[in-house]
């Protein structure tokens, strides 16, 4: 146990006295729709805050005890560093006194031992804090000045108890370093019971060690002191044992828990399971030493196996069970009757209970985290009386080790330790002894613990009830009654000391029916209350020592309740019902849910104690099935009544209350049930019928008609009729019923009639049978998602829905697209199916089912991807093209399953398809206009315009390309203008000339070509054509003529 908090972290006080009334408890005892089960759980709120008196005292405590006395009266201690509180009874501060720092001019007890340095300065921590009962006095050890003690005699004054001037128990002349009997108290861990013989008091301390300890002023690990009558100090030459020097380091005893029983003092140890390969794994060991002789020779120890099994496997615990070895907290008290019972001993006998973890430090990740064990005290004794007589009693089995070799030397039974010398009146009985087997032990609880961990504990035995009162890491208290054949934890109370969290202190105290716990920074001085029960039922099944009763709509204490209060009689309690609404005119078979119908034996309601009552209208109990009470209360409960509602005459529509009132039951194990409850919630109401579809179908049946209107799930029951054979219910909501028609027996037409409750329901509706219908096949066998097979057959127009399913081996998917006014053939839609085979499609079976159809299987149909259009637009015409091409993605694949049509136009094309690609030539009767023709495809009747088919003109180039060309065009007439003009010149003079031969000779030198005359502007013309520009013109030739 940690005892020195992290620096710079404050910690406070939380002592809690919870009130331990010793009187008697007595533990509780444990249509198609069925009442909700009630958690067990939500009959108590343990989040309640319980506003209690508190005292802080500003540290962590270290160490509480508490005196009652017959006159001088009561008084609690609190110990904490450097501090000695005492509180009254009412837990208010009577007076305070300075334990330290040793060396401080301030410490009080400091000042007790006289002047003069006594040993190293430094904070004080409370190692021991009990009573020395003679006197009395209250003896206090801290871990300063070397471990010494302090004797504070108890004055009353007034009516308080108060500390007389502390007594130092301390010889400066009669302590030595290597010889110290004042020296007791250990830093790392002190335990001390004070065991009064005659007028003297004994002290048995045990002290954890090491090598740092041991090495100032020889303290022990085990010894029995007496004090001096003069309160001087220590007598010395008491006997000890101590860890021999060459184990101090490695083999640490911790000292859990102490207690007298009988003829002996007993500690309890959490050590090292093995001294050679110590510290290694842990185990818990009980130490018996002698109460009467103050020698160590009876010195005796004991290994405790804690264990969890499960119940089925109890009988063989030490098979396959899970050792929790590490002891947190213990305490030793007597039983009630009913705990010793179920541990075969006799009512009053002590116990000792231990709380046992897996480990040292334990953490969540071990379910349970904490197990409670039993050990008769009468077995262990006995037990260890056994282990004495293998040791020391012939035959001895060889090799049998007397053991605690960390204490003395190692030895086999019944030879006395090593160095001893034997001799004729030594006995083997008189050295100590460590018992060869062990006592092994089951979770009293069974694991119900789960993952709270467990850090405190106090037994009570109340009357023929044995209450354990637990502290836990988280800093709540768990009162929970002991016993072995519970499969549930019987909760007193779970309740938090505060909001800090702390961990509870393991030293717990008792100050009359109080007890206290250490934790946190509060100190209630009440225990928890009642108020974390939540129902009558759960209160008034309560322990009877916890004073309980009922207070109108809470559980409390008797002074806490401002009006009527009692302990023997709770009403009914509703919780739930159904259904929520009833026909006005018809039956309704009610079931009710809830607590305290009935007592035990369950399930028997005595005649004329229960009335139900629905608005005006009173509810018949049914007899069969009255109740349904959980065979595991604990876990969950239920309980129910059924009942017949018939509605009166004079019982109106709308909302109504549902009450039940019980009276003149006999008295139960725990109370009487008496009194009325009532819910809200239930409605009368007239169903109305106002539409039936289809009102045709096969006569084999199995038409799925669908009716209409308002009410129509209201009640327990209803009943479709066709001709008076029932039509089979498929669902019910408010505002429709959907049932499956029966066969008919000829075709005709039937009526159909609904009863709500057993009444008929106003409407008049008949049903036509027709003939069977008969599917003969299916076509095409190929097609895509959404694309229409057609289904041939006969009286198909007697089905109101087709079911189209396809099934590729492994899954189905189905379509109820379905439509045709022909009783022949119908078409359908194929249904959403995504091709993943590799080959592109996959082949299956293609299904029509039909109301009162055989059906028609197509075997081997191939569904295909569907076909997607081109993304891209179309690529206008080139003046010789007169055929449009362009790509539709799958076509191709799916062209035999649908019908293809192109139009351009809206004038259908001869289209051919090679693959993907399509060629539409244009009609000849098409006239592509300027804004061009639009390009149709439909595929099985899904038509989609691609775009427009045009043929590029002059419309289409951009103005600033024609005024360019323009331009250069110009400028080429003006070049070839001056050309001509300069050639008609040369012509002229060329005629002028005499000699005309010269003019032949010269046209034959040069080569130049014969230019004709040019007319003026008369002469030639120009003009545009539809690609470019067109020059005319004409001249005369040599023979005078015009030529264009």
């Amino acid at each position: 146990m940690e005892l020195h908090p992290p620096p710079l972290q404050p910690f406070l006080l939380l002592l809690l006295l919870l009130q331990l009334l010793l009187l008697p408890a007595v533990p509780e005892t444990g249509g198609s729709w069925q009442c909700p089960r009630i958690p067990y759980a939500t009959s108590c709120d343990f989040d309640v805050e319980y506003l209690v008196p508190s005292f802080s005292a500003g540290r962590p405590v270290q160490a509480v005890a508490t005196y009652e006395g017959v006159r001088e009266g009561s008084a609690v201690f609190v110990a904490t560093r450097n501090r000695l509180h005492v509180l009254g009874p009412d837990l208010q501060p009577v007076e305070s006194l300075a334990t330290g720092p040793a060396g401080a001019p301030g410490c009080q007890t400091c000042a007790a031992c006289g002047p003069g340095p006594h040993g190293p300065p430094g904070d004080t921590d409370a190692q021991v804090l009990v009573l020395e009962p003679v006197l009395p006095a209250l003896i206090s050890c801290g871990s300063s000045l070397r471990g010494r003690c302090f004797l504070h005699e108890l004055e009353p004054r007034g009516t308080a108890l108060h500390l007389a001037p502390p007594v130092c128990l301390f010889s400066a002349h009669h302590n030595h370093p290597e010889d110290c009997p004042d020296c007791v108290a250990s830093p790392l861990g002190t335990l001390v019971t004070v065991v009064e013989q005659g007028h003297a008091s004994y002290f048995y301390v045990a002290s954890s060690l090491d090598s740092a300890v041991a090495a100032s002023f020889s303290p022990r690990s085990v010894s029995i002191r007496r004090l001096k009558a003069d309160a001087s100090g220590f007598a010395p030459g008491f006997a000890a044992l101590s860890v021999v020097p060459e184990h101090l380091a490695s083999y640490r005893i911790e000292y859990v828990y102490s207690f007298r029983a009988g003829a002996f003092v007993y500690f309890l140890t959490v050590q090292p399971a093995n001294v050679v390969d110590a510290p290694g794994a842990l185990h818990t060991r009980l130490v018996r030493l002698s109460a009467v002789e103050t020698d160590l020779g009876d010195y005796r120890e004991l290994v405790l196996d804690c264990r969890f099994a499960p119940k089925r496997r109890r009988r063989a615990a030490h098979e396959g069970a899970q050792p929790y070895p590490v002891l947190q907290a213990a305490h030793a008290a007597p039983v009630g009757r009913r705990l010793a019972t179920e541990l075969s001993i006799a009512e009053g006998q002590e116990v000792l209970f231990g709380v046992f973890s897996a480990s040292r430090d334990s953490g969540p990740g071990v379910d349970p985290n904490s197990v409670v064990c039993a050990f008769p005290v009468d077995l262990l004794d006995t037990l260890i009386e056994q282990g004495v007589e293998r040791c020391c009693e012939p035959p001895v089995h060889p090799g049998l080790r007397r053991g605690l070799d960390f204490f003395q030397l190692p030895s086999f039974c019944p030879d006395p330790p090593g160095l001893v010398v034997p001799s004729p009146k030594t006995s083997c009985r008189h050295f100590p002894l460590l018992v060869s087997s062990s006592l092994l032990r089951v979770d009293l609880f069974n694991g119900l613990l789960g993952p709270a961990q467990v850090t405190a504990l106090h037994v009570t035995r109340l009357d023929n009830v044995t209450v354990a009162h637990m502290g836990t890491a988280d800093g709540r208290i768990l009162q929970v009654e002991l016993a072995r054949s519970l499969n549930y934890l019987l909760y007193v109370s779970n309740f938090s000391l505060g909001s800090n969290g702390q961990p509870v202190h393991r030293d717990v105290s008792r100050l009359g029916d109080h007890l206290l716990f250490a934790s946190g920074d509060q100190v209630p001085i009440q225990g928890p209350g009642c108020h974390h029960f939540l129902t009558c039922g759960r209160c008034l099944r309560a322990q009877r020592f916890m004073g309980c009763g009922w207070c109108g709509g809470m559980c409390g204490r008797q002074k806490e309740c401002p009006g009527s209060w009692q302990q023997d009689h709770c009403p009914p309690e509703l919780t739930k019902f159904s259904p929520h609404s009833g026909p006005l005119r018809g039956s309704t078979r009610l079931t009710l849910c809830g607590s305290n119908f009935y007592l035990h034996p369950p399930g028997l309601v005595p005649e004329g104690t229960h009335q139900v009552t629905v608005g005006q209208s009173p509810c018949r109990l049914l007899l069969k099935g009255n109740s349904n009470l959980s065979q595991v209360p604990r876990k969950d409960f239920v309980e129910e009544l059924e009942c017949e509602l018939e509605p009166l005459g004079t019982q109106e529509a709308g909302p109504a209350n549902i009450s039940l009132t019980v009276t003149n039951m006999p008295l139960g194990k725990h109370f009487r049930v008496d009194g009325t409850s009532m819910l809200r919630g239930f409605s009368f109401m007239e169903p109305v019928l106002t539409a039936v579809q289809p009102l045709f179908g096969p006569r084999a049946g199995g038409t799925c008609l669908t009716l209409e209107g308002q009410g129509l799930s209201v009640g327990t029951s209803r009943a479709v009729l066709v001709n008076g054979t029932e039509c089979l219910l498929k669902r019910v909501s408010e505002g429709q019923l959907l049932c499956t028609t029966p066969p008919g027996a000829a075709t005709a037409r039937v009526p159909i009639r609904l009863q709500v409750g057993g009444a008929d329901v106003p409407g008049s509706w008949n049903f036509h049978y027709q003939e069977d219908p008969i599917m003969l096949g299916i076509s095409p066998n190929c097609g895509y998602t959404g694309s229409h097979v057609t289904i041939h057959g006969q009286h198909l127009t007697s089905v109101w829905h087709l079911v189209l399913s396809f099934h590729d081996g492994r899954r189905a998917v189905e379509n109820r697209q379905c439509e045709g006014q022909l009783p022949e053939q119908h078409w359908c839609r194929l249904p959403e199916y995504v091709v993943r085979g590799p080959q592109g499609w996959v082949t299956g079976n293609l299904s029509a089912q039909g109301d009162g159809a055989a059906g028609f299987t197509l075997p081997g149909f191939r569904f295909l991807p569907p076909p997607h259009p081109p993304s891209m637009d179309l690529v206008a015409l080139k003046p010789e093209e007169h055929a449009v091409k362009f790509e539709y993605i799958g076509l191709g694949a799916v062209a035999d399953c649908v019908d293809v049509n192109v139009t351009v136009g809206g004038e259908s094309c001869q289209h051919e398809l090679r693959g993907d690609v399509i060629v539409c030539p244009l009609p000849p009767s098409l006239q592509l206009g300027k804004d061009g023709a639009p390009l149709q495809v439909c595929v099985d009747g899904g038509c989609h315009i691609l775009g427009k088919v045009v043929r590029p003109g002059l419309e289409g180039v951009p103005q600033s390309t024609l005024l360019g060309v323009l331009l250069a065009l110009l400028l080429l007439v003006a070049v070839l203008a001056t050309i001509l003009v300069f050639s008609y010149h040369q012509r002229k003079q060329l005629v002028l000339s005499p000699n005309l031969d010269d003019l032949a000779s010269l046209d034959r030198t040069t080569g130049a070509m014969p230019l004709p005359l040019l007319r003026s502007s008369s002469d030639y013309r120009n003009g545009l054509g539809h690609f470019g520009v067109v020059y005319h013109g004409e001249y005369t030739d040599e023979a005078q003529n015009q030529i264009h």
